[in-house]
């Protein structure tokens, strides 16, 4: 499990459920500019800026791989499905850019 740190603040850390549907990441607000994402329970596909994941598309993350994101339009345009039958669950931190 790779980390980064970055000069930020952490702003919020939720939880989100990622199932058959598309979804994205809630409680955006326009002052972040980053996020770590950490895949838990179940595989994942996700996209940006207009690819819209799918069974067959995007990139797959597994249970255990961290994602980071950084940039105001990557963050807005991410998009999140499962991998499989089986819903995950991905842990999250919205970050902004440290004061």
């Amino acid at each position: 499990m790779d980390f980064t740190y970055s000069p930020r603040d952490a702003i919020t850390t939720t939880k989100l459920a990622v199932g058959s549907t598309v979804v994205a990441l809630s409680s955006l607000k326009n002052n972040h500019d980053m996020v770590l994402c950490t895949i838990e329970t179940a595989p994942i596909r996700i996209g940006f800026g207009g690819l819209t994941p799918a069974a067959t598309t995007g990139h797959r993350l597994d249970v255990g791989d961290t994602l980071t994101v950084e940039g105001y339009n990557q963050l807005y345009s991410l998009r999140m499905i499962r991998d499989g039958a089986t819903s995950a669950v991905v842990n999250y931190t919205l970050q902004f850019p440290q004061k």
